[in-house]
């Protein structure tokens, strides 16, 4: 082989990677998450994060905090751009110094309330893109905690919940136990 079939064989397997790279990221459930020292609305940035929708199709769901400290959430198994959808609503309404939106594109488990994101517990809200193990994540859960609906995503909330409470401490119970899932669901 010559130099140039060397280099044209090169520069088509980045080719290759930055697309991969494309439609991986394009393929992702969207996620925005604020946290301010003094209530805020996100409506400006809300209205653009609702046309990730299009795309993401498979449910939306908004989570804060309100005046008291209360966790909120509000999800819809509709695409947050569908004129059927509450989106606008809240969009206008949530002010807090905490906020949590997600589009959702579902990649296991049709459209549904329950694998909507944001997932709420007690006080704590969670939203999550990515994949982890669901089986393996499940088997290690206490009876305490249930899942509604078949995300990896809530259970993986769950499991996050369940190692705060038996450390104790919010920082170092998740990060011993996330060690030991990344573990667990991809060996040593």
């Amino acid at each position: 082989m010559d130099v140039s079939t060397i280099r044209r064989a090169r520069a088509k397997i980045r080719a290759k990677k930055v697309l991969s790279k494309f439609i991986t990221l394009t393929l992702m459930c969207r996620l925005l998450g604020v946290i301010a020292n003094k209530p805020v609305d996100l409506e400006f940035s809300l209205t653009h994060f609702r046309k990730f929708g299009e795309e993401n199709p498979d449910g939306w769901g908004i989570g804060w905090y309100d005046e008291k400290g209360r966790a909120e959430v509000f999800k819809e198994p509709l695409p947050a751009s569908s004129e059927e959808s509450k989106y606008l609503q809240y969009e206008k309404e949530v002010r807090s110094r905490i906020i949590i939106a997600h589009v959702r594109r579902a990649t296991t488990e049709g459209r549904s309330r329950e694998n909507t994101h944001p997932f709420k517990h007690g006080n704590w809200i969670f939203a999550h893109n990515g994949s982890v193990d669901r089986d393996y994540i499940l088997s290690l859960l206490s009876g305490r905690y249930k899942p509604e609906g078949r995300t990896d995503s809530e259970v993986y909330f769950y499991w996050i919940l369940h190692c705060i409470n038996r450390k104790g401490d919010p920082m170092e119970g998740i990060k011993e136990e996330a060690a030991r899932v990344v573990e667990g669901a991809h060996g040593p």
